[in-house]
């Protein structure tokens, strides 16, 4: 796929305010925008998506203030791909040419092949920043960052971290000017702490941050968290989904839970570093009940970061002028199934949080009429801050519908794929992709080559009254005429949605 820089129309200038009710500090500043992009958070343990245990104040405050979508979806619940859906707009193939978790490509060279989040905003004017986990296999700046400062090494733990520092310079990487510093002590505060003296010093000017907040992924529990969320919620309490259970016996699994609690378990374990420990050992009595408990504790800490954010927004005057963006890469199984971690197409996986939080209150309200993915969140902070939206981009503007001018788009749905792989002791032989509407599922099955269609009658769900995608529907007649129409929207996109050709010849730095 050639590299395509041009617009539909110039963005050098000035961004205005895009629409009547957005109001700004300066009738001709443009809105900052910011992006907090957490990871592994489903969007059914917060308070303002329904759930009744789990303290989630400042996110609940956040879609009070907010437009939130009910129905919130990655499209690809892994990782990296899922990241390369938020900075492009387009879906991983089209950025990538990867839907897995590990890139196609050296992380020193290769740029997208069209432009991305952070350029669109340096060319009109922004300053761009990325803050916190980075796990998209290319150098920040390669992608227009200005700023960056993200871990410096693989292995995902939140104390003792390596983290990288550096502002861009023509024509170097932050790999060859940053600094590195071991962080002593909570790497998600460290983020926080880079995170409000960016806004800090940056707000008497546009800026665009993209700040990635680690939790609520893996490792959890004590050790792995501040001391202050540990014990926070009783097992006793945890409220399990109906899917945790097959044949009436709860989902567990000791080597998940291992991966969960033990930060390096699975790299001693499977990565050649040492093998098991005589202390890997759960506790007594230790079950899924005790895992959900340490996710709660986990979102709990995810919301005070969050709750920081906004706070720094109000601190430094800018809050009336900046858009934020509440999402996540994936969601977490959990158990779901009798599965764990991410890499399927189900409910725990894909459904995020999607609220976006206009200045001044404007746009409270909620829909589940309109399906809001990844892929759409470029295409409407542009929208949003009258911007043009390049031709490249895959995803869709959703102001019509935040505007209350539309119920719902043409297009009220989003597309969901990952790939099969054989990941640690858990093996998922073929990718999957799908359709998911506001009511209902549908999946088709891969062959390992990711393109040619193995399986079209594999998964279809009516969420209406299946939530738990417990009745599969997809080898009977049941719902036919929507199952064939939903089928070919899947199997069409598949065929057309086009791949991005990994070869030399791509442009460079």
């Amino acid at each position: 796929m050639e590299r395509r820089s041009f617009l539909q129309s110039a963005t050098g200038a000035t961004a205005a305010v895009a629409f009547e009710g957005l109001s700004c500090k300066k009738r001709d500043s443009p809105p900052n925008v910011v992006v907090c992009f957490t990871d592994q958070f489903r969007a059914f343990e917060t308070g303002c998506y329904g759930h009744s245990v789990v303290n989630t104040p400042h996110i609940d405050r956040l879609a009070g203030e907010g437009f939130r979508f009910n129905v919130g979806v990655t499209n690809s619940p892994v990782c990296s791909p899922a990241r390369a859906n938020l900075l492009s707009g387009q879906y991983a193939r089209s950025a990538t040419g990867s839907i897995e978790n590990v890139g196609p490509f050296g992380e020193r060279r290769t740029r997208f092949p069209d432009a991305t989040m952070p350029e669109l905003f340096h060319r009109a004017g922004y300053d761009t920043a990325h803050i916190g986990k980075w796990h998209v296999h290319i150098d920040p700046f390669l992608l227009g960052f200005d700023y960056a400062y993200y871990p410096a090494e693989i292995p995902h733990r939140y104390y003792d971290r390596v983290m990288r520092e550096a502002r861009r310079e023509q024509g170097r990487l932050s790999a060859d000017t940053g600094e590195d510093k071991l962080v002593d002590g909570f790497m998600p505060q460290a983020a926080s702490d880079k995170m409000r003296q960016y806004v800090r010093e940056n707000r008497d000017r546009p800026f665009f941050l993209n700040y990635c907040v680690s939790l609520p992924h893996m490792p959890i529990g004590h050790g792995n968290v501040p001391d202050k969320y540990v014990g926070l919620y009783d097992r006793d309490d945890v409220v399990l989904r109906d899917n945790v259970f097959q044949d009436g016996r709860m989902s567990r699994d000791e080597w998940w839970f291992k991966i969960y609690t033990i930060w390096d378990y699975y790299w001693r374990t499977r990565g050649g570093g040492g093998g098991e420990l005589p202390t890997d050992r759960l506790p007594e009595g230790f079950d899924l009940r005790d895992l959900t408990a340490l996710y709660y504790e986990a979102i709990t800490c995810t919301d005070d970061l969050v709750g920081e954010l906004m706070a720094t927004l109000e601190e430094n005057g800018i809050s009336d002028n900046t858009i934020v963006i509440l999402s996540s890469d994936h969601g977490d199984l959990l158990g779901s199934h009798d599965a764990y971690n991410k890499d399927r197409i189900w409910e725990e996986a894909i459904r995020v949080p999607m609220i976006y939080r206009f200045p001044n209150g404007w746009g409270h309200a909620e829909t589940d009429k309109q399906v809001a993915s990844n892929v759409d969140i470029l295409p409407t902070v542009l929208d949003a801050c009258n911007l043009s939206i390049p031709r490249h981009i895959q995803g869709q503007s959703l102001l019509p519908v935040i505007q209350g001018k539309r119920v719902a788009l043409d297009r009220d749905y989003a597309m969901v794929e990952v790939k099969g792989y054989s990941c640690c002791d858990w093996v998922l032989p073929r990718s999957q992709m799908g359709i998911r509407t506001p009511t209902h599922k549908y999946g088709i099955e891969l062959e390992e080559d990711e393109r040619t269609v193995r399986d079209d009658r594999w998964l279809f769900h009516d969420l209406r009254n299946d939530p738990f995608e417990l009745e599969n529907f997809a080898k009977s007649d049941r719902q036919r005429e929507l199952a064939s129409h939903l089928r070919q929207i899947t199997v069409d996109w598949n065929a057309t949605t086009p791949w991005m050709q990994v070869n030399d010849n791509l442009p460079k730095l």
